[in-house]
Formats: structure tokens, C-alpha cells, sequence
């Protein structure tokens, strides 16, 4: 069984001439294995480890695994149609098929912005409880199908306004917060949490809260497990649990953030499992550095779990941090993703281990090494990055002399010649040695269990958002967000209203933040489309449910995530501002409205509970604005950049609904102003 790692880019004559190329490069890598084993005596070694489980029994394995949040990075998985969305979720969590994750690691979603945008809240007040909102419920779900003992792991990054009490957001309050996701997770999808969070990168923890979360969990009659701190680059929680009882009984495991592969002293000797509870941060090309991150986190920290940022780049491109993940999927409306070397580097040692299994103590020296056992089982995870061309002696003792022959995985992520995850068939020890050769490019798997390369053939092609786009939300569930927006501040959801369903943006007190520049965001927006549009015409209908908000269209929008900051992103923006019925319109070039290129007075009051229709068209020229079809603003352009559309309002419950977005449509080049009148 030898598969090519062939782009799906390639056409298949081109892919065929690949694959007989990589083909007989493995033939001869598996001709050397022979050579290698047969001339064991006269071969120099390089490298020569001795492997045996009797003497080098070492920590509990807890697994591999990718995150799902640090700001609705995936976003756009439930928009994928099938059978995309399908094959998608079988690479990432189907047992022995792609990178087969063993831990889901899910933001508890608080209605703030987290770095791609917003996890909708379960509470948005203190009576309010709705276990339907977001899809990180429904990702959960789809992962402990493929893979029943997948491993769920929660964590808030922000948390609804009402939660904080004299500007504390870790109180009594907070916990009763995390137990009721844990217990809806439980009651409403029959899914245990195994593992929670304090709060996303914040230090020094609150050694109170963390003691008062334990001890509400333990009430509450659920199983679940306190990781502590998740705090970044930082241990000092180990220093904290060993000179605390109370605080060392409430804490299962540490966790810290990008480990580097290096823990504190002390947490080696707590008796608890160490968590990299967020690494990698990497571009979904990235193997090699997601490989070396594996085996070097525990061969040199003593880490035995290890957690991806993030799960799939199924967010924009263009918003921060894009196309980083395990692989990329951000093109829902052509089905169109794209699985590289990180996918196959995972299933490197996914594939081959089992969350209980054990290490052995063997550390560095090739690259790195890693040795897992389970009873009769043994897996051999090999990577020479950095080192030089070696050949490498491993000596098996003990129970691993009874081992007749090993499955070899291998791969190489040197950028001109890359090859990800092909079987090079069975290697017999001879004179219990494992003898091969490796370069600082290359990783090998040795185990007695065999693995899989999962292949559905070449995905649907990369495509344009399409336009003309339209939507009236009748389509989408109650409570989800409307397909392919994403919110950058604030929480729009789908809602019922008297005529079907709407937009509705549900945040009426700013969150306790994450990015804490999004202290003094201004108003709430959720981003549509293509990044690179310029001209385009959008229309929308809102409507007011007080006598009090905005309500914003807009075009070019440039910025998402924590650069939203506290004066908005900057585009071309039409908004209708109703303050206390005395209506009045806006142009600016931000989401802020900080800077008005046009502004006018509405004839006629607006009143809650009425549609209004807002129209705004953007050519290479000039901008019009419309209320109900009437003009009322027409301007020479004053923005020359791109960017989405946008839909947003201010801190109020503001509705949405008709979408349409077009080319953009010629105008009058006069500059006519109209007044608008009912």
C-alpha cells in the first residue's frame, strides 16, 4: 500500500508522473531497509537507542487533539453541503482514517469577539438559557460519531456583560455560568465534558474560583475535570498547586499555552497530567513544525497532552491568522478544502496510540524519539528535524523482542519533495534491531498497528462568493448564525418573527472582553462576502424593536478580529440612526461612524417594529444611499480599498432581513441630494 501525496490542483497526468517518481523513491527507501537490516554489522551507526519497557516506564499518554474557538474559527463548517461537509469531519476525527483526534477542545462562547469572531453565549442574561445557539454543540456531536471516545475539552474566552460584578469576572456567578453549558451539554446532547478551562490566557489564575467551579461541579453531579490555568507560556500554577491541598484537590491537570517544549520543574513532580493546552498557531502547510511540536513536548517537557489552535481554518482568509489549522476549509459555497502535511503529521502518532497508553522514557537524540506501549502494542514516533543525515539503531529489549515485524509510516516535508504519510510496508528486527536511515527532513511511525491514509478524491474547486447573492433567513435554524456571516462584535442570531425569520443582534451590554481593545468597541458588525469586492450594491431591511439604535449597511469593510478596536473597521458605511423616534441618517468610512461624510434628517419620525429598507451602492466613482427606494445621500467615492459586506447596529436588538448584494449598479453622476420622505 503506497499512496502519493499529489496535489489536487494537478491534473492526472501530471499527478501520475508525481506518484511514479515518489513511488520509486519509496521503493528504494524500502530496498534500504533491507540493505540496512542485512548489513547491520559492517554499518557505521550514528545513532543507536536502546528502547526497553522494562526500565523506562514513563507518564500516561492523554492524547492529541484540536481546538475549536480562540474566535469561530469554525465558522464555516456546518455552511459546507454535503458530501464536503462529510469528508471534511471524517478527516478530522474518523479513527484510522486522517489526523483521527483524540481531544475537541471548544470555546464556552460568551457573545465577544476572540480573535476570528464571535461564539454565541448559552445566557445573554441571567434567566435566559438556550442550548441551540452556535455549532460548536453540533461539532461535538459529529465528532463522538466518528469516534466514540473522543475526549471534550471547554474553555471560555469571554463571557456576556452581566456576568461581571464590580469589574470581576471569575465569581460564583461565572461558575454557575460554566455548570449550566456543562449540564445543557449533558442534558440537551447527551455530551460529557471531560475537561474545563478557567479562562483563555489570563494570569495569575484565581486560586478562589477555581476551588468554587470544583466544588459546583462536584454538586452538580457531573464527572468533569478542572484543567488549570491555560494561562500562555506560563507554569506558575504548578507553584500554586503544590503548596495548596484545596487547590491541588480542585485541579485534575496543568495547562499552559505555546509549551515550547519545556514545563516547569515542579510540575513534573505534582502526579498530574501537563497539558500544552494550545499550541501550534501555524499555517496549514506547517507538518514539519506541528511533527517536531509532538514528539518534542513530551520527549523534552514531560507533556503527555497536546492541543492544535486551530481545528480547521474555516473562517475568511483575510481575517486574522488565516489559513491556519490542521487544514483549510473556507470556501463553503463551493465545497472546495484543501488537507495537507499537518492532517498527515498528526496521524503520525494519532493513528498509533490510544488516549491510557503509556510512554517510555526515551528522549532525544535523533531528532527526537517517542516510544508508546499498550501491553503487546509498541509504536515508534521518529523525527530528524534539524539533525543531519543519520542512520539510526534501535535496539529493542524486553517484550519488544517478541515483536516479528513493525508497520512503517513515513514522511517529508522537504518543500521540494514532500511526501506525507505513505506505508513503506512491514520492517522485521533483525537481532532485535530496528535499523534505517533518516534525514533532518524526514519522520517515521514504527508500531505494531497499521494505519490508514483516508482519500475521497479530489475536492470541488476553489470559486468566488457568488454573485448575485440573496437571502431571507426563512432557510436557516432558529438560533444559528446566518449563513456565511461571521460576527466581528456582537452576536447576530436567527430569529422568528411575524413573517417568517430575521437577523437578530442580541448583545445589549457590551461583553467582558477577550481582546481588550475591544473594551470601547463601538457597535456590533458581522462581515459577508469576498474580502476583495470593490464594487458592489447591497440591500437590506432592519427594523427597531425600541425607540432607540442604529442600524448599519456597509461595503469595503477592511477589518475583523481584535483589530476592530474602538474605532470600528474602516469601509463605506450607511447607517440609520434612531434616537428616541427623531430618525437621521449617516455616511461614514467606519463602523465606528466616527468620521460623517453625510448625514440628513428623516421627514418623518421612525417607529419601532416597522421594516425600513436601507439601499447603499458603491462603484469605482461615487456612492449612493437609499431609504425605501428614495436617494438620499449621492457622493463622489472617498475609500479606494476593498473589503466585505457588512450588516451591523448598535448595542440594541436590532433585526435584519432580504438580503441582497449585486454588482454595483451605475448612478446619476450629478450628486443630487433628495429628501426623504415616507
Amino acid at each position: 500500500m503506497i499512496k502519493s501525496s499529489c496535489s489536487y490542483q494537478e491534473d492526472k497526468s501530471e499527478c501520475k508522473k508525481k506518484y511514479n517518481v515518489i513511488f520509486e523513491k519509496i521503493r528504494v527507501k524500502m530496498i534500504s531497509f533491507n540493505l540496512f537490516c542485512l548489513l547491520i554489522s559492517i554499518v557505521r551507526v550514528h545513532g543507536y537507542y536502546i528502547i526497553d519497557p522494562t526500565e523506562s516506564y514513563g507518564r500516561r499518554f492523554d492524547g492529541i487533539g484540536g481546538l475549536s474557538g480562540g474566535g469561530a474559527t469554525s465558522r464555516f463548517l456546518p455552511n459546507y453541503l454535503e458530501p464536503s461537509r462529510t469528508q471534511i469531519l471524517d478527516f478530522l476525527f474518523k479513527p484510522g482514517f486522517g489526523a483521527s483526534l483524540q481531544i475537541l477542545k471548544v470555546e464556552i462562547g460568551g457573545g465577544g469577539q476572540s480573535t476570528e469572531g464571535t461564539e454565541h453565549s448559552h445566557m445573554y442574561n441571567e434567566t435566559d438559557e438556550n442550548y441551540a445557539r452556535g455549532y460548536e454543540w453540533w461539532l461535538m456531536q459529529e465528532a463522538k460519531k466518528r469516534n466514540p471516545n473522543i475526549q471534550f475539552y471547554g474553555l471560555a474566552w469571554t463571557f456576556p456583560g452581566w456576568i461581571a460584578e464590580n469589574k470581576q469576572a471569575l465569581t460564583n456567578k461565572t461558575a454557575s455560568y460554566i455548570v449550566k453549558w456543562l449540564l445543557g451539554a449533558k442534558r440537551v446532547y447527551d455530551l460529557d465534558i471531560d475537561y474545563v478551562g478557567i479562562w483563555n490566557e489570563r494570569d495569575p489564575p484565581e486560586r478562589n474560583y477555581i476551588v468554587t467551579l470544583h466544588q459546583q461541579i462536584v454538586a452538580a453531579g457531573l464527572k468533569t475535570r478542572i484543567i488549570a490555568s491555560d494561562a500562555i507560556r506560563d507554569w506558575n500554577i504548578c507553584d500554586y498547586v503544590a503548596n495548596d491541598t484545596e487547590l491541588a484537590a480542585a485541579v485534575y491537570a496543568v495547562g499552559s499555552h505555546y509549551a515550547h517544549a519545556s514545563s516547569s520543574p515542579i510540575c513534573s513532580t505534582l502526579n498530574k497530567p501537563i497539558f500544552s493546552s494550545e499550541d501550534f498557531s501555524q499555517y496549514y502547510t506547517s507538518g514539519r513544525i506541528w511533527a517536531e511540536t509532538l514528539n518534542r513536548n513530551y520527549a523534552l517537557g514531560n507533556i503527555t497532552g497536546v492541543v492544535a489552535w486551530n481545528l480547521v481554518a474555516a473562517y475568511y482568509d483575510n481575517l486574522p491568522f488565516g489559513g491556519h489549522g490542521l487544514f483549510s476549509a473556507s470556501s463553503p459555497w463551493s465545497g472546495s478544502y484543501d488537507v495537507s502535511s499537518v492532517v498527515w503529521a498528526t496521524a503520525h502518532t494519532t493513528q498509533f496510540t490510544v488516549i491510557g497508553w503509556h510512554y517510555l522514557r526515551n528522549q532525544s537524540g535523533v531528532g527526537t524519539y517517542v516510544t508508546l506501549m499498550n501491553g503487546s502494542d509498541y509504536t515508534i514516533v521518529v523525527e530528524g528535524f534539524g539533525g543531519k543525515n543519520q542512520v539510526v539503531n534501535f535496539h529493542l529489549a524486553g517484550t519488544l523482542t517478541e515483536i516479528k515485524y513493525f508497520h512503517v509510516f513515513y514522511s517529508n516535508f522537504d518543500g521540494n519533495n514532500q511526501t506525507w504519510f505513505a506505508y513503506l510496508g512491514t520492517m522485521t528486527p533483525v537481532q532485535n534491531q530496528l535499523t534505517f536511515q533518516i534525514s533532518g527532513t524526514e519522520m517515521y511511525t514504527l508500531s505494531t498497528i497499521n494505519g490508514t491514509k483516508g482519500d475521497f478524491g479530489k475536492p470541488s474547486e476553489r470559486a468566488p462568493f457568488p454573485l448575485p447573492y440573496t437571502d431571507n433567513f426563512d432557510d436557516a435554524p432558529l438560533h444559528s448564525e446566518a449563513k456565511y456571516f461571521t460576527d466581528q462584535a456582537g452576536a447576530f442570531e436567527i430569529v422568528e418573527n411575524g413573517a417568517g425569520k430575521a437577523m437578530r443582534q442580541m448583545m445589549i451590554q457590551r461583553p467582558v472582553s477577550w481582546c481588550r481593545a475591544l473594551d470601547e468597541a463601538p457597535y456590533p458588525y458581522s462581515v459577508i462576502g469576498d474580502y476583495n469586492w470593490t464594487t458592489v450594491v447591497v440591500t437590506i431591511k432592519v427594523l427597531f424593536e425600541y425607540d432607540s439604535g442604529i442600524a448599519m449597511v456597509a461595503a469595503r469593510v477592511t477589518n475583523g478580529g481584535c483589530a476592530v478596536a474602538k474605532n470600528g473597521s474602516q469601509g463605506v458605511v450607511f447607517a440609520l440612526n434612531n434616537t428616541h423616534n427623531q430618525g437621521t441618517w449617516i455616511l461614514s468610512n467606519s463602523t465606528g461612524l466616527n468620521h460623517r461624510f453625510d448625514s440628513g434628517s428623516i421627514m418623518s419620525p421612525i417607529v419601532p417594529n416597522k421594516w425600513y429598507e436601507l439601499k447603499l451602492n458603491v462603484t469605482n466613482k461615487e456612492i449612493s444611499a437609499s431609504i425605501d427606494g428614495t436617494i438620499v445621500s449621492h457622493v463622489p467615492l472617498f475609500n479606494s480599498s476593498n473589503g466585505w459586506v457588512a450588516i451591523g447596529s448598535s448595542w440594541n436588538h436590532v433585526q435584519f432581513d432580504y438580503l441582497t448584494i449585486g454588482d454595483s449598479l451605475d448612478t446619476k453622476n450629478d450628486f443630487e441630494y433628495i429628501e426623504y420622505t415616507q
